[in-house]
């Protein structure tokens, strides 16, 4: 029962559909880099294509949580507020978002 009432409050703000929204309008809004290198470009987007899947694969609760700080700029006061917990725990989970997310791009780092 817990369980069910949070997921309704969670995905009365946020089901798929929003996340993949948010995400697919975030890659439109970036603009391309002012450079005559299309390898740059490419390598720019190719960047941003591996980020977005790395989120992608992330827990849904880490998901909303990174996506309301980094893309929609909200406080971790904030994002408590819409998701109705407390602010220890959107920490932890921007805290797991992170690690998760080092771990999977950690090998595009080499």
């Amino acid at each position: 029962m817990n369980y069910k009432r949070k997921e309704s409050k969670f995905s009365k703000f946020f089901d798929s559909d929003t996340i993949d929204g948010v995400v697919s309008d975030l890659n439109k809004n970036i603009s391309a880099p002012l450079c005559d290198r299309p390898d740059l470009f490419l390598e720019q987007k190719e960047r941003e294509k591996i980020v977005q899947q790395a989120i992608n694969f992330l827990p849904k609760n880490q998901r909303v949580a990174i996506i309301l700080q980094r893309y929609e700029g909200m406080s971790i006061q904030e994002i408590a507020e819409v998701l109705g917990c407390s602010v220890s725990s959107i920490q932890s989970r921007l805290a797991r978002a992170k690690e998760n997310l080092c771990k999977r791009l950690m090998p595009f780092l080499d």
